[in-house]
């Protein structure tokens, strides 16, 4: 992601008092950063690999006013831009920088270039890890993961223009067929990406965003298996509309648990004691979940508390979605799947929904996966932060939960809110 000047402002130490005297880096991609010291003061720097050596060659002290001493972000560009140029020739930009401080030789390239590809940073990464192995079977599947699923995809790529949407591809080509092999495929793929980053390749935000989204592929599980068929994100907004002029009791069941990212048997066996209209808010409580480690609340979205106050009562049950002929009993589980398989989508199980969210969450916002984690009520993996922390981050999901609503609803692009039709028994 670009730096802007807005950013640069921005622009903090590192946060971390271990790292007191690190500099903290902000890329604009290409091999340019910025770099803030403890101190608060931002320099430029273009990291480049030359020789097949990586170098960090200093440009100078940042400025935000082309009259003032230093280089604005467009002139740090522009030299960064010239090096690149320089270092295509196989021409190290370090001695021509230091010695002239002016722009590089007339007669330099000017062919337009990239970085190195996925492809020659991984073979670099492979060459590091597998350097010290004992076991020639492991080392030489490092080398075959990445060739037989990564390469075909990624492999010929500037590294800075892989992206979040690119590497899911290849990770969920594999990720039901066989999980452990792309669980490893995930692992060498992100350490190539780490290392392009810690050279200059690729921007940290770029990185982060990429990371986020390969880690919402869950670990595959015989309790999960059945939920895993989603749809994508972008599919869900149409199924949405279609969904909404669907009448009856299930569709409106189905409704809110896209909106809520629950899980079916959770939705099917909601009771309107639990839900709280005026709060916005509905507890499940721990012995209705799956893992039964709390109980869940979910703040509900305006579409959510919308689509609860159009529902009938019945007088007969306290449930939410009763089955129509039988007031006693919970929406079936199948009734929810068959609304799909009717509308034409045999790909995806309402489960999915809960992936499709997890997906949207990661790739198009920047609420923290701890947030997300949360609202899909999972439980910590991580034992030592699991013991101390003692929040479900209910304020913080509001927001997240309004994003998903807006999103699914079509209200995020504007005005076109999609309607919750009268229920019908």
């Amino acid at each position: 992601m670009k730096l802007t000047q807005a950013k640069i402002r921005a622009a903090k130490p590192h946060p971390s008092p271990s790292s007191a005297r690190r500099r903290a880096k902000y890329g604009d991609g290409r091999g340019l950063w910025l770099l803030v010291d403890p101190e608060g003061n931002k320099t430029w720097a273009f990291f480049y690999t030359i020789n097949k050596a990586s170098r960090q060659l200093g440009l100078g002290r940042l400025s935000l006013r082309d009259r003032d001493e230093g280089l604005t972000l467009d002139q740090a560009r522009d030299m960064a831009q010239e090096y690149r140029k320089l270092v295509k020739a196989g021409i190290d930009p370090a001695p021509v920088h230091r010695n002239s401080r002016v722009a590089p030789p007339a007669d330099a390239p000017v062919i337009e270039q990239h970085g190195p590809t996925f492809k020659e940073l991984a073979e670099t990464v492979v060459t590091q890890q597998t350097a010290t192995m004992t076991n020639k079977k492991a080392a030489a599947q490092w080398t075959s993961t990445l060739e037989t699923y990564a390469f075909p995809t990624l492999g010929t790529k500037p590294i800075e223009t892989v992206t979040a949407s690119d590497v899911r591809t290849v990770l969920e080509a594999i990720w039901f067929k066989v999980p452990e092999t792309a669980s490893r495929l995930r692992q060498r793929i992100l350490k190539v990406l780490d290392y392009a980053a810690e050279h200059g390749h690729l921007g940290e935000d770029a990185l982060l965003k990429i990371r986020r989204s390969a880690l919402a592929l869950k670990k595959v599980t015989s309790e999960d298996d059945e939920g895993r068929a989603a749809m994508t994100a972008d599919d869900v907004p149409g199924f949405m509309e279609k969904l909404g002029d669907r009448p009856g009791l299930p569709a409106r069941a189905l409704q809110f648990l896209i909106l809520t990212a629950t899980r079916s048997g959770q939705v099917r066996g909601a009771t309107w004691d639990e839900i709280d209209l005026d709060k916005g808010l509905w507890i499940t409580p721990r012995a209705r979940m799956k893992k039964r480690h709390s109980d869940h609340r979910v703040p509900l979205s305006a579409p959510a508390l919308e689509l609860l106050k159009a529902l009938p009562r019945e007088s007969t049950s306290n449930l939410v979605f009763p089955l129509p002929t039988k007031p006693g009993n919970p929406v079936s589980d199948g009734t929810l799947g068959k609304i799909m398989r009717d509308m034409g989508v045999t790909e995806a199980v309402p489960h999915g929904f809960r992936t499709s969210f997890s997906t949207w969450a990661a790739e198009r916002t920047g609420f923290d996966s701890q947030l997300v984690e949360a609202a899909l009520h999972h439980a910590d993996e991580n034992k030592v932060r699991k013991a101390y922390q003692r929040t479900d981050f209910l304020d913080k999901r509001g927001p997240l939960m309004d994003a998903w609503g807006a999103f699914v609803t079509g209200a995020g692009a504007g005005d076109n809110v999609v309607p919750i039709k009268e229920a019908q028994s």
